[in-house]
Parts: C-alpha cells; sequence; structure tokens
C-alpha cells in the first residue's frame, strides 16, 4: 500500500525535491528527484505544489533569494494573515503548500487552475480509489439495478480508472486540460532547469 506522500506525489501536483550533502562545500542542497523511491526515511522528502513551481525554480537557481509569503491563521479573533519573509532552508523546512508564496519583482504568475481542483479535491478521490481498489480485493463488485416492469441486477464494469473519470467530471476537472497543463508545468521547469 502506497504512503501519504506518495499517493500525494502521484496526484501529479507536486514536485518532489530532495535533500542531498554537498561534501566538497560542506552543506545540504536541495534538488529535484523525477522518480522518488518513497521509502521509510522521508524526512529527506519535501513535496511541494505545482502552484509553487516559479518559487521553487527560483530558490534552485539562488538559494539566498528571500522569498515572502501569507499565510491566513485561525486565531481567537477569526482568521488572521500572516506576512513575513523567509530564506531557502525556511521555505523547504516548513513549507505550507496552503501559504501563499511569493518574490519581490517576480511578476509570473502561472495559473494552472484544473491541477489546483484537483489539489483541492484528492484527498476525497484517492479514498473513494482506494476504497474501490479495497472492495475489488475482497470480491466484491458494484451492481447496477434496472427497473422498468422488474428490477434486475447485473455486475457494473466500473473500474478503478472509470471511477477516477466519473470522480474527476463530479468535480469540474478536464483530464485533457489537466494534462496539458502537467505538460507545461514540466516544460516550464525543463526550461529553467
Amino acid at each position: 500500500m502506497a504512503s501519504e506522500l506518495e499517493k500525494k506525489y502521484q496526484s501529479g501536483n507536486y514536485i518532489c525535491c530532495y535533500k542531498t550533502l554537498v561534501e566538497q562545500e560542506n552543506c545540504e542542497q536541495w534538488g529535484i528527484i523525477k522518480n522518488p523511491v518513497f521509502d521509510a526515511i522521508t524526512k529527506n522528502y519535501r513535496l511541494i505544489h505545482v502552484k509553487h513551481a516559479g518559487v521553487l525554480n527560483k530558490v534552485l537557481e539562488d538559494d539566498s533569494v528571500e522569498i515572502n509569503y501569507t499565510e491566513e491563521v485561525n486565531s481567537s479573533s477569526g482568521k488572521e494573515s500572516i506576512n513575513g519573509t523567509i530564506c531557502a532552508d525556511v521555505f523547504f523546512r516548513e513549507y505550507n503548500e496552503n501559504a501563499h508564496y511569493y518574490i519581490d519583482g517576480d511578476e509570473e504568475a502561472v495559473s494552472y487552475p484544473e491541477c489546483e481542483k484537483l489539489a483541492k479535491h484528492s484527498d476525497y478521490i484517492n479514498g473513494v480509489l482506494e476504497f474501490m481498489e479495497f472492495v475489488g480485493e475482497k470480491g466484491i463488485s458494484l451492481v447496477s439495478k434496472h427497473t422498468q416492469d422488474r428490477a434486475i441486477y447485473h455486475d457494473c464494469d466500473l473500474n478503478v480508472h472509470k471511477a477516477e473519470d466519473l470522480l474527476y467530471e463530479m468535480f469540474g476537472i478536464d483530464r485533457k486540460k489537466l494534462e496539458k497543463e502537467r505538460d507545461d508545468m514540466l516544460k516550464a521547469y525543463q526550461k529553467s532547469a
């Protein structure tokens, strides 16, 4: 069974970063890993949401860049916005995908609406798909009922892929646009790397 970290990564909405030790400089450095192997030791991994890809690329180019952020927190008087500036190390160590990160003067704000919709509903979608796999392993199948004058039951041909399509439709996620956004993100990353 896949770990929560692996499930998040497989959603396609995250970039996996990995911390390594650079012996010549005696320091730690972050980089992007394209095919991570998730095991029990995940403390060196950070998943960065694709909406922060621009900031991530700038940080990987220059780890001395200052990163501004805005974060909403609950307080006794309701929701409150906190603003601040952090360095690259803090960005990776305390990353919060719900915060808004930006770099002064960086006006290149790329929008990925389908990826954002998927990210918003990914926990629910993954839960339904995991449940379907579970009941399938138990030999349980879904049935449909067709009625006119009498009830007729038969097995549905509802596999996990078809269910995923239905869940995407339910949340208004266009699979073709989603794939294009993912391709665009990859091209943008490759261009900047």
